[in-house]
């Protein structure tokens, strides 16, 4: 029996914040997670309160002074390939892949079963 998981990992950006000076090309994610990130394409600072931000790619969301680019979250540089073989185990369930890094790391994880 072997168990494989292939993850890609995801870039991390940081948080949207209020009120905080943005520069040309720094991304950040909403609060609450839409699935896309943010790319300052006008510089500035961001207003007091949250934009509802335009899920469309490419398009623009206005937040105070800073005018934010729809983008998707690219994956990180190197994919993730966990194996196991638990040949004469009698089975094993996996709840949980623990992997260690230098840095934030997010990963959408796929796996596979052979029996």
């Amino acid at each position: 029996m072997a168990l494989r998981s292939y993850g890609r990992s995801l870039v991390i950006y940081d948080t949207w914040a209020a009120t905080t000076e943005y520069s040309l090309t720094d991304r950040v994610v909403p609060t609450v997670s839409n699935g896309r990130c943010y790319e300052c394409t006008t510089a500035g600072t961001s207003g007091e309160t949250e934009p509802t931000w335009n899920t469309t790619l490419e398009s623009t969301t206005n937040d105070e002074t800073v005018i934010w680019t729809c983008k998707e979250i690219p994956f990180g540089p190197n994919p993730l390939t966990v194996t196991m073989d638990m040949t004469g185990q009698g089975g094993l369930a996996v709840t949980e892949i623990w992997v260690k890094s230098d840095v934030e790391s997010e990963f959408l994880v796929y796996g596979s079963y052979n029996g």
